[in-house]
């Protein structure tokens, strides 16, 4: 690996954990505060109006900018490409949603939804110009611009939205949020790059990043269906309660994995496309990011699943404690979850995301079957066989697809799982044990954290002999000193 280059790679994933973290935290502190503000009637009509252009989001400014992530010899017209297919894309969808927002206003019996579409529509096009100047960042590593951005940009929002709450605008004071933050993306944004669009494009440049974004916009599709899929097929089979609770179960889930699976994976992409021509440090890399991801992943999820009662119970109230077991089996997805980001980032970074359009119409095709035969049996059995899917279904097929292209698959993979997950369960066990014997004498939140104080600093003495030699690497890395690949 390149000096210099695995220094920024440890450096980037840093600065995106920090990201991940810090806009996780702010944005729920916002939200608790705009939710004493204004009512749920303001927060579901920005939440209908925010289903259709954060659909249209995905198929646009979501999805375009990973061609240029991967691409090898980037240029100008590229970019404007890029730029230009993108911003019409959005503009093109804006259009049709403000012409038939009227329409979903008589849908939805509600008259001002139609207004709040058209300004949300404002912010889709706003994403879309700043769909390269991210993708630039990202492919040079600069997260530390792209998390201070991140944090602006919710601090504006914020500001702009509580302001305006205070003031008695009611749902105009959640689209006022939207629209400053989006505002103040596009000019930090573009400001944090010299790239500016041009017409500098041709047909050559827009065929040429055609089968891409193609193949792109197809996962993006699927991936949004198999999340929707879950809650409207058990809605629809176990009626309203049921949806709730598998709703709030998965996005639990899908805060879990932004916090603890997602950030180390966002130098994965990048990483992979400069790394593709030096297979040496193309594996080395693999093996030291897989590693040290599932090492964060594996604890994380057990110890939610361990204190999930404790923690649903004190933070949803004891309504909520039915989830229970439906969140405890969702979280082995979690356990794994970098595997499958490491692959979709593989595939991407090395200009194969076709491979990973398979893997999703087998895989969304086998969620219907697993929720439609396991659904008469209840929420945990749904949850059960959507987790068992993941493990036995969707991760060899992917695993499939990663060893076409890089040599290796599902066994090297389960090899590289196989020190973390023997560490999570002995401090699960710790943990377990030292609550037990701890909770008579101290209560049971002082035993939680005591007991979860010794067992962290457990794991990461464990981790420490076991992970060794990823370690050793990830420090020489951060130290700018070529290596050689782990033991």
């Amino acid at each position: 690996m390149a000096e210099g280059f695995g220094r920024r790679a440890v450096k980037g994933s840093l600065w995106a954990t920090f990201d991940g973290w810090a806009t996780e935290a702010l944005s729920l502190v916002v939200f608790l505060v705009l939710a004493r503000l204004l009512g749920p009637g303001e927060f579901g009509l920005v939440a209908i109006a925010l289903g259709f252009t954060a659909v249209a989001a995905h198929l646009t400014a979501y999805t375009t900018g990973e061609v240029l992530i991967q691409k090898q010899d980037l240029t100008d017209a590229d970019c404007d490409a890029v730029f230009w297919v993108t911003v019409l894309a959005a503009g093109l969808l804006a259009l049709v949603l403000a012409l038939a927002a009227p329409a979903i206003g008589r849908l939805f019996d509600a008259a001002e939804l139609a207004s709040v579409i058209r300004w949300l529509c404002v912010v889709l096009v706003l994403q879309a110009f700043t769909t390269v100047p991210l993708a630039l960042l990202t492919r040079e590593l600069r997260f530390d611009v792209t998390a201070r951005r991140s944090l602006i940009m919710l601090l504006g929002g914020a500001i702009t939205g509580i302001a305006m709450a205070v003031q008695g605008y009611g749902v105009w004071a959640l689209v006022g949020q939207h629209l400053a933050g989006a505002s103040l993306n596009t000019v930090l944004l573009l400001g944090a790059t010299g790239w500016r669009p041009g017409l500098r494009a041709g047909w050559p440049q827009v065929l040429a990043i055609r089968r891409f974004v193609a193949s792109s916009l197809g996962n993006s599709a699927l991936q949004m269906v198999d999340e929707r899929a879950p809650q409207l097929l058990v809605g629809f089979l176990l009626g309203p309660a049921a949806a709730g609770l598998m709703n709030v179960a998965l996005r639990l889930v899908q805060m879990m994995q932004r916090l603890f699976a997602v950030p180390i994976n966002q130098i994965a992409m990048p990483a992979f496309a400069r790394l593709r021509d030096d297979p040496a440090a193309l594996d080395r890399f693999r093996d030291v990011a897989l590693s040290l991801g599932l090492a964060v992943s594996l604890p994380a999820a057990a110890g939610a699943a361990a204190i999930a009662p404790e923690l649903i119970g004190l933070g949803l109230g004891e309504a909520w404690l039915p989830m229970v077991p439906v969140f405890q089996i969702l979280c082995v997805g979690v356990a794994i979850w970098p595997v499958i980001l490491q692959a979709r980032s593989a595939l991407y970074g090395l200009g194969r995301p076709e491979r990973l359009l398979r893997v999703g119409l087998l895989d969304g095709v086998a969620g219907v079957i697993v929720i439609l035969a396991t659904a008469p049996f209840g929420l945990v059995a749904v949850a059960l066989g959507l987790s068992l899917r993941i493990l036995v279904w969707r991760w060899p097929l992917t695993a499939r697809q990663v060893r076409l292209e890089l040599g290796t698959g599902l066994v090297h993979e389960l090899r590289l799982l196989l020190p973390p997950l023997l560490a999570s369960l002995l401090v699960l066990l710790v943990f377990v044990a030292l609550r037990l014997a701890l909770e008579p004498v101290l209560g049971t939140w002082p035993a939680i954290v005591l007991a979860g104080l010794v067992a962290g600093l457990a794991y990461v003495v464990i981790t420490a002999v076991l992970q060794r030699s990823h370690l050793r690497v990830a420090w020489a890395l951060w130290r700018g000193v070529p290596v050689a690949a782990p033991a």
